[in-house]
């Protein structure tokens, strides 16, 4: 090996030459095993079973701490001794070589020469025969090891300084199945090893061309995309399919992304404590200051006005009979003694929306959800603060197609485009003898008074009379009733055929307004009443009815009542009405006026503050679309106006005119605080990923890099207390959409955790350009 002895002739050796003639070789072979083989490595030992009891091990090597030893005869491994006594119970036995040593080779006969006294004080040698051992081997010594006791099979510890070579279970009936040799410590020969390097040669030649085939494919395929689809689209494709899941109120539960189009607060996490902004079609800043008032007159005793007393804003006017109809000799009972009771459903005015100030910049463009009362348009568009609407039916499933809106930058117009709505339930019961009379509606008017033609009564008696719509089949519709009024025997005018003035007049509490459709009357009488009729064709616009049991109506086609309809007559086509001013301490920079009002065709509100020594408009109502972008701060300024002069400016013509119901209307001026802070709700990674980065895109509307900071963080982990800032700083990626931007920022998170929170903040630096979050994206990738 790398050492040898080495003598010259005449040189004698000693003994540290012989030994070293046995132990160098033994030491470079030793190196050459730690060099090639290693350590605890076994070459033959086949096993198999003698019987039920016993294995028979073949002659074998073992290497241990790279010295080798050898099995130079077979032997018989008796297993009764570890066999299990008891049913069920198991034991694991594993066959290793355990080296021994130096142990002496048989004892042979040689001549030794030795040195012995020749008797004369001297010595002489002699050969003499001495017995021993003319070498020694290292050899291998069969150990059991056995595992404990146990219905599973349990494989036994292993020491170090020794070679597993065969695994052997037992159970009462001695060895399960055949010995199991331990390839894991096997050693290989070269010829094992060429086919083994041969055969993986062969596999990677066709691993290589399986390689070149899906690389020709991956090119064709490359091609295919360029030419159809790119990442872009596919995350465009991702986007929308969440923009879809969201406006149809489908959870992100389960998905790997989740976006938040903020048109309403389920998936907002409005109860933690560092929330701020209003949910209001996107994420706006919260109010710094604000004052919340109805609307209400500066002088209520403007003459040029009327029914004052009832909170209404209603321009002066003249009744005028809009059609009547004359009794042709015939009567008719309007009372008696077999009463019915009828449930009625009073509507009220819908309302309008005026904003206006550069607070509104941006209001998301919202596709609402039919069936969710937060994203009802009614409830979500006009209901005041802190209210909420008792719809008789349910949710406004079917209002959607009646909201109009005007949006200009800096300015919003929310209309319905019906005067009249069930917003709020209010339930009146008449009861009496119910009878009912219709017409058809040609224009567009103001009714202020029904007059019946009334012959005889009884003392006591009296008669509601309902102002109401009409149903499809043209009778009339008690579930949609405008107005109502009762009087007594006191109050009624005997009528005089022909005599318009003795007919008795039922004034409205406020007259109500009727659009171009059919309109009836219902009356309740309680007491024995006469009315004069018409019968034949005195009267071809309408329907007399009759209802026997309060719900159903007959009607004829050849009867009327006497009757007549008055309209109200304007005595004014235009009109400016100062309102109480417009304060706010510190400053007004925004104003949002929610008001019932009616606004016939033809007519129009402008609502004006005075601002620089002149009126100047904040919105009109209908809004023209083809007016230029108003400018939002015309009439504000910057915001450090305490208090203005504000005006309602009315137009029309003498048959209809716009009326506000200021009681019930809410105004609001305010200035915006300069930040808001979006947190979602906590969302969940699907089952299954394993994710290592999150992005989270959020919209922000017109941007201003100077003024605007964005920053955004996630929270992690069962608790949501782990928090993880973003890898640099966002990608800004401008966006066609109202001059706004996409803010993208990228995290990198612990694969162990599963649920997050999103976290984006924003503000300003001047209020003057405020800051919102339209939307908010979150994706997760592995």
């Amino acid at each position: 090996m790398y050492q040898r002895v080495t003598i010259s002739q005449d040189e004698h050796f000693r003994q540290e030459d012989v030994d070293r003639l046995g132990t160098f070789p033994q030491a470079g072979d030793e190196m050459l095993t730690q060099d090639w083989l290693g350590t605890a490595r076994y070459r033959g030992f086949s096993t198999v079973k003698d019987g039920q009891n016993a294995v028979v091990v073949a002659t074998g090597a073992a290497y241990v701490n790279f010295r080798q030893y050898a099995l130079e005869a077979p032997v018989t491994v008796s297993l009764v001794a570890e066999k299990p006594l008891i049913a069920g119970q198991k034991r694991v036995v594993v066959l290793a070589g355990q080296g021994i040593d130096d142990r002496p080779a048989p004892a042979v006969s040689r001549d030794k020469t030795v040195e012995v006294p020749d008797g004369a004080g001297g010595t002489t040698t002699q050969d003499i025969v001495t017995t021993v051992s003319p070498y020694v081997r290292n050899v291998v010594e069969i150990a059991k090891l056995a595992s404990g006791l146990s219905t599973q099979e349990l494989d036994p510890p292993i020491p170090a300084n020794v070679v597993p070579f065969c695994r052997i279970v037992l159970d009462v009936n001695g060895i399960v199945g055949d010995p199991e040799m331990l390839d894991d410590h096997r050693i290989r020969s070269v010829n094992d090893l060429d086919a083994i390097i041969s055969q993986q040669g062969a596999i990677l030649d066709v691993v290589r061309g399986e390689v070149q085939a899906l690389r020709n494919d991956l090119v064709g395929i490359s091609g295919f995309l360029k030419s159809t689809v790119s990442y872009a689209t596919l995350d465009q494709i991702i986007y929308d399919v969440a923009t879809l899941k969201d406006v149809n109120d489908i959870g992100d539960t389960g998905a790997p992304y989740a976006l938040d189009r903020l048109a309403n607060d389920s998936e907002v996490n409005t109860a933690h404590p560092d929330f701020k902004g209003r949910v209001d079609e996107g994420l706006q800043a919260p109010y710094a200051a604000e004052d919340r008032v109805p609307l209400s007159l500066f002088n209520a005793n403007d003459i040029r006005l009327m029914h004052q007393d009832k909170g209404v804003l209603f321009p002066a006017y003249d009744p005028e009979i809009g059609h009547i109809v004359h009794s042709t000799g015939q009567t008719a009972p309007l009372g008696g003694t077999v009463t019915q009771t009828m449930s009625l459903v009073r509507m009220h005015m819908t309302r309008v929306r005026i904003r206006y100030g550069g607070y509104y910049h941006y209001m998301n463009p919202l596709l609402w959800h039919p069936l969710r009362y937060q994203t009802d348009i009614v409830y979500r568009v006009w209901a005041q603060q802190a209210e909420a609407f008792a719809y008789p039916y349910g949710y406004y499933i079917n209002r959607y197609p009646y909201w109009n809106r005007y949006w200009r930058y800096g300015v919003i117009v929310d209309r319905y485009v019906y005067s009249y709505d069930v917003w709020r339930k209010t339930n009146l019961t008449i009861q009496g003898v119910i009878k009912a009379q219709t017409w058809l509606q040609s224009q567009e008017r103001y009714i202020p008074a029904i007059r019946l033609g009334l012959l005889n009564w009884e003392n006591g008696a009296e008669i509601t009379v309902a102002l109401c719509k009409l149903r499809p089949d043209g009778s009339p519709d008690p579930e949609k009733t405008l107005q109502t009024v009762t009087l007594n025997s006191s109050s009624f005018v005997r009528y005089v055929r022909g005599k318009d003035a003795t007919m008795t007049r039922f004034a409205f509490p406020v007259p109500a307004h009727v659009g171009r459709e059919g309109v009836g009357y219902v009356t309740s009488v309680t007491g024995n009443v006469t009315v004069a009729m018409a019968t034949g064709d005195q009267f071809l616009g309408g329907n007399y009815f009759e209802s026997t049991d309060g719900n159903f109506f007959v009607g004829s086609i050849t009867q009327d009542m006497a009757h007549a309809v008055e309209y109200c007559k304007f005595r004014a086509t235009t009109l400016d009405v100062r309102l109480n001013n417009l304060s706010l301490s510190g400053g007004v920079q925004n104003v949002d006026i929610n008001c019932p009002a009616v606004v016939p065709d033809n007519t129009g509100v402008a609502w004006q503050a005075n601002s620089g020594g002149a009126w100047k408009t904040m919105a009109n109502l209908p809004s023209d679309e083809t007016a230029p972008d108003p400018d939002p701060t015309d009439v504000f300024g910057v915001g450090t106006t305490a208090t203005y002069d504000f005006r309602a400016f009315l137009t029309g013509n003498e048959w209809v005119m716009p009326v506000l119901d200021l009681t019930g209307s809410e105004r609001t001026v305010f200035r915006a605080d300069d930040d808001v802070h979006y947190i979602s709700k906590a969302r969940t990674v699907p089952s299954g990923t394993t994710w290592v980065k999150l992005y989270v895109t959020a919209t922000i509307p017109k941007y201003d890099a100077a003024r605007h900071t964005l920053s955004a963080k996630i929270h992690h982990g069962t608790a949501l207390t782990t928090v993880v800032n973003p890898v640099g700083a966002p990608v800004i990626k401008p966006i066609p959409e109202n001059n706004a931007v996409e803010a993208t920022w990228e995290f990198t998170v612990d694969p162990s955790n599963d649920v997050y929170q999103t976290h984006v903040l924003a503000s300003t630096n001047n209020i003057a350009f405020p800051i919102a979050i339209a939307k908010v994206f979150s994706k997760v990738t592995q």
